[in-house]
């Protein structure tokens, strides 16, 4: 029914549905324009050698690591807004400090680097995360990075490091689950991928290979440029799910 009566209208009065469908379009393009802003603010941005850490929320920051040091800045299928307020942040830079990866004792403060030679260590906190880098230049792993989350009230603290796997839901784990991406040939009950909501209080969302809008007036999606890159979300809410939701919206 619907298109024999766009075919009718279009037929008597053309001049009339094309300046409609115009100002639709244009209206489109608008929107678009306003909601998408990739480029984060530079005062939330912070580079150690090739990362790049970018403190979205308190609880949010984007991770991402490039073999030449250059970064990705156009929007994903996954985040198209990076431009938000700064939040407040403090970082410093510890000299000869290697990155710790035990686990931070319960109701303890964000653990402390054990004293080495291996380099320049960048320490970046936030109300609720705090990241450790050693700036070796190679890919992020547990011997160069690590992310101590607050998860609790008071100093709560729980330290984590690459691949993240405390927040994944295998063998029944903590995460309460996300959504699929079609019900085609479901019949009754389906697993559910990983969510951003977990019980551990914090989650790794991994955008490394996601395609990504070019720069266009009429943007679409592509291939990102640098293969082996590492794009990164850390999410840090505690029991507070509904700022996380806002977080990721």
């Amino acid at each position: 029914m619907v298109r024999p009566f766009i075919g009718a209208i279009a037929m008597r009065h053309s001049h009339w549905f094309v300046v409609l469908v115009a100002i639709l379009f244009s209206s489109m393009e608008v929107r678009a324009d306003e909601s998408w802003n990739p480029i984060a603010d530079p005062g939330a941005v912070v580079v150690s050698g090739h990362a790049r850490f970018t403190v979205l929320t308190p609880g949010l920051v984007r991770i991402e690591w490039s073999p030449d040091g250059t970064f990705e800045d156009r929007a994903s299928q996954v985040v198209v807004n990076r431009r938000l307020p700064v939040p407040k942040f403090t970082k410093r830079m510890e000299r000869d400090l290697r990155v710790s990866t035990q686990p931070a004792a319960i109701n303890a403060p964000p653990h402390d680097a054990s004293t080495d030679e291996g380099g320049r260590v960048l320490v970046l906190r936030t109300d609720r995360i705090e990241i450790r880098h050693l700036q070796d230049g190679k890919p992020l792993t547990s011997s160069n990075l690590s992310v101590t989350a607050r998860i609790g009230p008071g100093e709560t603290w729980q330290l984590t490091a690459p691949p993240f796997p405390q927040c994944r839901n295998v063998d029944g784990g903590p995460n309460l689950g996300g959504t699929v991406r079609t019900l085609d040939g479901v019949s009754g009950s389906t697993p559910l991928p990983d969510g951003i909501l977990s019980r551990t209080g914090w989650y790794h969302l991994d955008d490394s290979n996601t395609l990504v809008f070019d720069d266009g007036p009429d943007p679409w999606i592509g291939p990102r440029r640098r293969d082996g890159a590492i794009d990164w979300y850390f999410f840090a809410y505690g029991a507070d799910y509904q700022q996380a939701l806002r977080d990721f919206t």
